[in-house]
């Protein structure tokens, strides 16, 4: 995707509409606007937009879900929001680090888990580069 286009869909605001989606009426829906999160969130310009619109409580939630490649999309999006210190903060008072853990205690060895799980890793790996949340994270 061309990240000019990312950045304009988000400045002309899609992140609502998306959030809409998310909402868990039909698997496929929410799994499919969960991956264009996880498209735009690729855009710097568009991680903290993304985090300020409240999805972020949606997505941890989302890592949750039955559905592998719903699981797989919320973990690519949280590890590219949680390259923004601001959003760290986030994702950890949110309570985001139970379900990356719990991402990474599953022991099914598909490919499709392995990306997920690899997701969940560099998200994971984001939130303790945070030299300011490392106490909080030695106490979590």
């Amino acid at each position: 995707e061309f990240q000019e286009n990312q950045i304009r869909m988000v400045e002309e605001g899609i992140i609502h509409h998306l959030q809409y989606a998310m909402l868990p009426k039909f698997t496929s829906v929410n799994r499919e606007s969960i991956r264009a999160f996880a498209n735009l969130s690729a855009a710097k310009e568009n991680i903290v937009p993304i985090a300020n619109s409240g999805a972020l409580t949606n997505l941890i939630e989302a890592l949750q879900s039955p559905d592998a490649l719903t699981r797989r999309f919320a973990a690519m999006t949280m590890s590219n929001l949680a390259s923004c210190e601001q959003n760290i903060y986030r994702i950890f008072y949110e309570h985001g680090i139970v379900p990356l853990i719990s991402i990474l205690r599953q022991v099914d060895s598909s490919e499709n888990d392995m990306c997920l799980q690899q997701h969940a890793m560099a998200c994971l790996a984001n939130l303790t580069s945070c030299h300011v949340l490392q106490h909080d994270l030695i106490e979590f």
